[in-house]
């Protein structure tokens, strides 16, 4: 008897608007050019009424690497409206095309959506009885650059 092998899907759990502040260039390393960009806010919102904010305080080390990928590495907190805090280390790639990478070396924003691709795994941490479900669940998420000091990202639950 050969085994059932069900395919995963994605089911939308999330979508953040998180707002950006000027970056801080650390400069190049062995990795690429690093640039770190703090997290000053946002919103959230979510399936089944799910509201809250991104808190401030978090940041986004960005590394831009000599093959023109990017590697964004982000860490922040949310606080649902229920109180509920979530911890995110949101981890994922950035790829422009030839000329969305031009437009963003000269610092053109909003930069077309079909002209890069940016993709991210989210891991999701907390203590809340509501949401410790989270804690044993894979996620991954679309980010979406509108504005350059915004970033939208939409997390979904792999199940």
């Amino acid at each position: 008897m050969q085994p059932v092998i069900l395919s995963p899907s994605l089911q939308l759990w999330l979508n953040l608007s998180v707002t950006i502040g000027a970056e801080t260039v650390v400069g190049h390393t062995t990795d690429g050019r690093r640039v770190l960009y703090p997290i000053t806010g946002g919103s959230v919102q979510g399936v089944g009424g799910i509201s809250g904010r991104v808190l401030p305080g978090g940041f986004d080390n960005y590394c831009q690497g000599s093959n023109g990928i990017g590697s964004m590495d982000a860490r922040y907190a949310l606080q649902l409206d229920d109180g509920a805090v979530l911890l995110v280390h949101n981890r994922g790639f950035l790829h422009f095309s030839t000329e969305g990478a031009a437009l963003e070396a000269a610092g053109v924003w909003p930069i077309p959506a079909e002209l890069y691709h940016c993709r991210c795994q989210p891991e999701i941490r907390t203590g809340a009885g509501r949401y410790q479900w989270v804690n044993h669940q894979l996620f991954v998420g679309t980010v979406h650059y509108p504005l350059a000091e915004r970033v939208e990202i939409a997390i979904y639950r792999l199940a």
